[in-house]
C-alpha cells in the first residue's frame, strides 16, 4: 500500500462498524450499535460510539492532521486554526505539526471533522509500561556457543539492531555500556519532538522510571548478567514524560516505530521490542481501532521489521491490549519459570508466542540488578530471539528469507508445547530458540528444550 493511499483506506475503515469486540477494566463488550446524527469519513467509528453511549460527554481522541504519514509540514497558524477549534473540551498534547491530543465534546469533534486540514480522528487510549535462569529456559545458552556453519560467529544477534520502545535506558550500567548502537549516549525523545515533528536525538535522555533499563538487559546486557541476544545492539526510543511510564495516546509510540522503519537500514534493525499496551484490550484484531497505529506498525512489517508486542497484565483469558492486537504485530505473553501461563497473562487466538515473564533477573537503572515480572518481560525475549535468527539467515543466505511473521510461525512449530486450561484452553508454545535455529542453519546439532516436562 502507497503511502498516499492512506486517506482512502482511512475514509473506508471509519465507513465500516467494528466487528471486533473489546473489554475495558477486565468486563468484555461488543461494539454495540449505535445511532448519531453526526457522520464523517474522518471520525473513527468508535469514536462515533463513543459519542453515542455518553451523550454529551467529553471524548478523549487524536487528531491528526492531512499528511501526517508523509511528514508533510504545516504552518504553525493553520495548526493552531485546528487548536483553536477545540472550545468545549482540553487539550492534553500538541504534537505540532502532526496532530494533538485532546478531550473533546460532540460539538468540537464536529468542528474538526470540518476542518479541511484535520484528516482522521480516533480514539486516543492510555498507554503504559507492562511489566539469570530464563535463557536457559528458552534454551539460548547452548546457542551462544555455536558457530555459524561457514561464517565461524557465535549466535548472539551479532550485527543486528532492535529498537526498544519504553521509558530510555541507562547506558551507564556496566552491562549495557556496549549496546548503544547510537554514538555519545545518544537516545532518541519521542515524546518531546522537534518542530518538525521528529523523535529528537539527544544525550539528554534518562531512564527515570527504570522499565527501559530492565527490558535493555532481558534483550541485550553483556557482563554480570546476559540477555538473549548479548552481541546485539539497541536504539532507545523514549516515549513517556520524566519518570512517567503512562501516557494518553500511541502517537509518541508511532512516531518512534516510523522512526525505526525508515532508519532500519542504516542502523540494522530487525526488530521493535514494546512492552507497553492500553488498558483497553481486543478479542481479535484491533486495526479498525487505530489505523494510524496498524498502518506504521505494517510499513515496519513490510520492511522486515518484527514488531514484538506485549498482551498485557490484566490476566484476561481471552482479549490482549492495544497494539498487540494489531495484524501485522507479533503478539507475546509470560509463562513462569515451570512453563505454566503466569497468572496475571493476557492471551487470546492471536498469540502464538510465550516466553518466561515471572521473576526474572535483570539490569537495574543506577546499576546492580533486580527481578521483573509481566508480559513485559517476556516480549524483549522474542525480540532477542529473532535477531539470532536474523543473524544466521545473514550469515547463510546473506539476505533475511523469512519475514517477521514466517519467524514467528517457525518460534511456534518449534517451541515447547504449553496446553492451556479452562478459559485459556488451546495450545501455545513457548519458545525454544536451539530447536528453532535448526530450521534455518541445518548444521547445528542443538537439542530441543524440555524445562517444562
Amino acid at each position: 500500500m502507497r503511502k498516499n493511499d492512506l486517506s482512502l483506506v482511512l475514509a473506508v475503515m471509519a465507513v465500516v462498524i467494528g466487528l471486533l469486540s473489546f473489554s475495558f477494566s477486565g468486563q468484555v463488550f461488543l461494539s454495540p450499535d449505535y445511532s448519531s446524527d453526526i457522520f464523517s469519513p474522518k471520525i473513527n467509528s468508535y469514536v462515533l460510539e463513543s459519542l453515542a453511549v455518553e451523550g454529551e460527554a467529553d471524548v478523549k481522541v487524536a487528531v491528526y492532521m492531512k499528511g501526517f504519514t508523509q511528514d508533510r509540514f504545516f504552518s504553525k497558524p493553520r495548526f493552531n486554526k485546528a487548536v483553536s477549534l477545540v472550545r468545549d473540551g482540553e487539550m492534553i498534547k500538541d504534537f505540532y505539526p502532526h496532530g494533538f491530543v485532546a478531550r473533546l465534546s460532540r460539538n468540537d469533534v464536529e468542528r474538526l471533522a470540518r476542518y479541511s486540514d484535520v484528516e482522521y480522528i480516533e480514539m486516543a487510549p492510555v498507554v503504559t509500561t507492562t511489566l539469570g535462569d530464563a535463557t536457559k529456559i528458552i534454551n539460548v545458552e547452548k546457542v551462544w556457543d555455536e558457530k555459524l556453519f561457514g561464517w565461524g560467529e557465535t549466535y548472539t544477534g551479532k550485527g543486528q539492531t532492535a529498537c526498544l520502545i519504553d521509558t530510555g535506558v541507562d547506558f551507564t550500567h556496566p552491562d549495557l555500556q556496549d549496546a548503544n548502537a547510537l554514538p555519545g549516549g545518544m537516545q532518541l525523545d519521542c515524546y518531546n519532538l522537534d518542530q518538525n515533528g521528529n523523535c529528537v536525538m539527544t544525550s539528554n535522555v534518562q531512564d527515570l522510571n527504570g522499565h527501559g533499563t530492565q527490558m535493555a538487559g532481558i534483550l541485550t546486557a553483556s557482563g554480570g548478567k546476559k540477555g538473549v541476544a548479548p552481541d546485539s545492539k539497541i536504539i532507545s526510543l523514549k516515549v513517556f514524560e520524566g519518570s512517567s511510564n503512562t501516557f494518553e495516546s500511541l502517537l509518541p509510540v508511532i512516531k518512534a516505530i516510523d522512526w525505526c522503519t525508515k532508519n532500519a537500514q542504516q542502523y540494522g534493525i530487525s526488530a521493535i521490542s514494546m512492552s507497553l499496551g492500553t488498558a483497553i484490550l481486543f478479542t481479535g484484531e484491533c486495526d479498525s481501532f487505530s489505523p494510524s497505529t496498524a498502518f506504521f506498525i505494517n510499513e515496519a512489517n513490510k520492511n522486515g521489521i518484527a514488531a514484538v508486542v506485549s498482551t498485557g497484565n490484566q490476566a484476561n483469558p481471552g482479549a490482549i491490549a492495544l497494539p498487540s492486537c494489531m495484524s501485522s504485530a507479533i503478539p507475546v505473553s509470560a509463562t513462569d519459570k515451570q512453563d505454566v501461563i503466569a497468572s496475571f497473562a493476557n492471551r487470546n487466538s492471536l498469540v502464538k508466542l510465550f516466553a518466561p515473564g515471572k521473576n526474572v533477573e535483570t539490569t537495574k537503572s543506577g546499576g546492580g540488578y533486580g527481578y521483573a515480572s509481566g508480559t513485559s518481560v517476556s516480549t524483549p525475549m522474542v525480540a532477542g530471539a529473532i535477531m539470532i535468527i536474523n543473524q544466521i539467515m545473514m550469515g547463510v543466505n546473506g539476505v533475511q528469507t523469512a519475514t517477521p511473521l514466517q519467524i514467528e510461525d517457525s518460534l511456534y512449530e518449534n517451541g515447547f508445547e504449553i496446553i492451556g486450561t479452562g478459559e485459556s484452553s488451546g495450545i501455545y508454545r513457548r519458545i525454544d530458540v536451539g530447536n528453532t535455529i535448526k530450521e534455518y542453519d541445518s548444521k547445528t546439532k542443538i537439542g530441543p528444550s524440555n524445562v517444562g516436562a
